[in-house]
């Protein structure tokens, strides 16, 4: 569509962005300006949407925006500084173009002007989007841990020199770490401060224990003793971490065991790893038997068996642990090998994590706790363009367990995660298990999840309490998923045992409901979803849109309630495995545009088991085409596997619409009063309930009733829209908006 020049007011993000910034700073916002960076561009799709700055240092300035509503063959984004083009986001090799990108080597204390273009493969680009005016941070004074002693050789401990440089920073300083291996124990930071890990340096982590100081701090969920991180803050603020350099946790490495091997060289007794099996949705890997079971020698840390006892152990240190901070940046490093858990803030605000690549193990076996990312009771947290490849769930959203997570009540929640890669990982994004404080207003949007063992993961039970809610998944691309798609857990075991379901509702029991997944593509996945409530508290409220899956095998669901799914395929129309059952479920989106249906050929799939003869609603608008008589008139049908139960909303022979279901040896029968074949839109409503009422509606004007009380039984294990099984009957016409409903809706 050829657009004319119009202005698009760019609208702030939400205040998980905003408030996720290193320091605070004002932005100015425009209108979107047609272009005049380049004499040769077409207008022909939006601009970009909703540009802003999301984090700045003294250098660099971080964007972010959303893609034009019309955005489907841009190939990149080029981004303008001050009028000159300096970067592109390019297609990478997910052939997606990102939407955001940092732009360095800027001046300290200056302020830039910000533009972003689409262009498409013939170098069309777009308006301009609005644009953003940033002045990057005041450089303050450099402390070069050289000059404090540091050797930088690997070997030399640098910890002393490193730590003397941090302590004595001013506000706003920097501590430089450069080329070069800085062999150290646990690191603190402060307030105020930067530390920047050149390109060519790396943090590198003790493996003498005694180094460790052991600290009060949460492990799954629960108070407990712990080692001092690697990088660790508590109680600071506005602080960043940023540079080109790494972070080594130094863990592992992970061999197989020499024959007879029983204990590695710290002393931990070896790993035994059963390497195939039957995927075990608890623990979100395989579980094989004894005859794959492998020795694994897995060094310092990752043969120091899980705690789960604070009373008697000491749970080992993460890589990055941020206590109780506020307004913390994470940019640009590079973070490997952790000991456990990557980077977990707790009970902190207002954190970035940008442009970070975490990689720990995962192969021969998975390094075990080695989650990429653990926001535990965390409130405004923006994760943007972060690669994690690791050994546990690649992000795992927590806020306490049991009865002291309930009292000390500190959900976990704005949280943003976009434009990220998750690669080998027991979950994308994760939820759970320890929700007890309750995790809420989640967004996650334009990734990837590529060879994770299960995509989109919520997981509780039992004796856990806490609420899931107001959880958005948005532009995912899955592929190559060994597990499910889809997976929601309210019987999860791996964390705790499940207490025995009575049937009471208290503060014991945990929901998980306002759920929303829009535009996901998942090509090769184990199993589409595997969603299990409890009797006693179904997951409630899940809206699909947009949602195309290529599975083993389809659906499964128990315990789910008020379900809506939007053009949603599933392996062709094989949607849900046997004994799955959605309460409330509705189902449209099939014809949502004009759909014209040539009365010979033309037809849609309708996924399989949505309906039976318990209870159930059909609405369709349809107008009949030219030449129409009553052999063109299937509106929709559906039948049992033995094509001896079934439906049709059809057309009688002499033009009436009909409303007509078989079931065992009754049959309903209702006819509209007048006929409708007249070339004009109708709306059809036909809907029956558990008491054996069926009702047939034109235009919102009863037509027919009648009452027969019905066995319960399957009806559409095979149904289509504009055809029935029977020869030649085809729909000629034209439909919208579809809808099936697996309840009576109310008209």
């Amino acid at each position: 569509m050829k657009l004319s020049k119009k202005t698009y007011l760019t609208v702030a993000l939400s205040i998980a962005l905003s408030c996720s910034m290193a320091m605070p700073y004002s932005i100015n916002i425009a209108l979107a300006e047609s272009s005049d960076i380049d004499t040769q561009v077409s207008s022909d799709r939006l601009a970009p949407q909703n540009l802003m700055a999301y984090a700045k240092t003294y250098s660099s300035v971080s964007l972010v925006w959303d893609k034009p509503s019309d955005n489907k063959d841009v190939i990149a984004y080029d981004i303008y500084q001050d009028g000159t083009k300096v970067g592109s986001s390019e297609l990478m090799q997910y052939n997606v173009a990102k939407t955001n990108y940092t732009i360095s080597g800027l001046k300290p204390n200056t302020e830039y002007n910000f533009k972003v273009v689409a262009r498409d493969a013939a170098g069309n680009q777009s308006n301009k989007s609005a644009h953003v005016d940033v002045k990057t941070n005041e450089m303050g004074q450099v402390f070069n841990v050289k000059d404090f002693g540091a050797v930088g050789d690997g070997v030399t401990k640098d910890s002393k020199a490193i730590q003397d440089a941090i302590d004595a920073c001013t506000a706003g300083g920097v501590v430089v770490i450069p080329v070069g291996t800085y062999y150290t124990a646990p690191l603190k930071l402060k307030s105020d401060m930067t530390l920047n890990i050149e390109k060519g340096a790396t943090i590198l982590a003790s493996r003498d224990v005694s180094d460790y100081k052991i600290i009060d701090s949460r492990w799954e969920g629960t108070s407990f003793s712990s080692y001092m991180s690697i990088i660790t803050a508590i109680d600071a603020k506005n602080f960043n971490i940023i540079g080109e350099g790494t972070i080594d946790g130094n863990a592992g490495p992970i061999k197989e065991a020499a024959d007879g091997e029983t204990k590695d060289a710290y002393g931990y007794p070896v790993n035994t790893v059963n390497v195939s099996g039957a995927y075990d949705y608890n623990i979100g890997k395989y579980n094989g038997d004894n005859s794959t079971a492998v020795n694994f020698d897995m060094g310092l840390w990752w043969d120091n068996k899980k705690a789960t006892d604070p009373t008697k152990q000491t749970a080992r240190p993460r890589t990055i642990q941020l206590i109780r901070c506020n307004n913390v940046l994470l940019q640009g490093v590079n973070i490997q090998n952790s000991p456990s858990w990557t980077i977990h803030p707790l009970y902190s605000n207002n954190i970035t994590i940008s442009d970070v690549s975490i990689k720990n193990p995962s192969s021969p076996v998975d390094s075990p706790n080695t989650d990429g990312l653990d926001p535990d009771s965390v409130d405004g947290l923006l994760v943007v363009n972060t690669t994690f490849d690791v050994g546990d769930d690649c992000i795992a959203i927590k806020s306490g367990k049991d009865i002291e997570g309930r009292t000390i009540g500190k959900p976990s929640t704005n949280i943003v995660i976009r434009n990220s890669v998750m690669k080998h990982g027991h979950g994308g994004v994760t939820l759970g298990s320890e929700m007890s404080g309750g995790i809420n207003n989640i967004t996650v949007k334009d990734d990837i999840f590529d060879g994770t063992n299960i995509g989109i993961r919520l997981k509780t039970l039992r004796g856990r309490g806490g609420v899931i809610q107001n959880a958005t998944f948005d532009s995912i691309i899955m592929k190559d998923i060994s597990g499910d798609a889809f997976n929601i857990n309210s019987n999860y075991t791996g964390n705790g045992t499940p207490l025995t379901g009575t049937g009471v509702v208290d503060e014991t029991t945990p929901a998980i409901k306002n759920l929303t997944f829009n535009n996901i593509d998942t090509i090769g996945a184990e199993e589409a979803s595997f969603f299990q409530g409890l009797e006693e508290m179904p997951v409630d409220g899940v809206t699909f849109s947009n949602i195309n899956v290529t599975a083993t095998k389809g659906l499964y669901s128990q315990y789910v309630k008020n379900v809506k799914m939007t053009n949603v395929a599933i392996n062709d129309g094989n949607m849900f495995q046997a004994g799955s059952k959605f309460d409330n479920l509705e189902f449209d989106g099939i014809a949502d545009d004009v759909k014209s249906f040539n009365g010979t050929s033309d037809f849609v799939k309708l996924p399989n088991s949505i309906l039976s003869s318990d209870q159930g609603s059909i609405t369709a608008w349809i107008k009949t085409g030219a030449n129409f008589n009553s052999g063109n008139g299937t509106i929709v049908y559906g039948k049992d596997s033995n094509s001896v139960n079934g439906f049709n909303v059809s057309f009688t022979k002499d033009n009436k619409i009909q409303f007509n279901m078989n079931v065992n040896s009754k049959t309903v029968n209702l006819v509209s009063t007048v006929t409708y074949n007249n070339d004009v839109w109708h709306k059809v409503t036909v809907t029956w309930d558990a008491s054996g009422n069926q009702k047939l509606y034109v235009d919102g004007k009863f037509e027919a009733s009648s009452s027969v009380k019905l066995d319960t039984v399957s009806i559409s294990d095979a149904s289509y829209i504009g055809k029935s099984d029977v020869t030649n009957e085809f729909f000629k016409g034209d439909m919208k908006d579809v809808a099936v409903y697996n309840y009576t809706i109310s008209q």
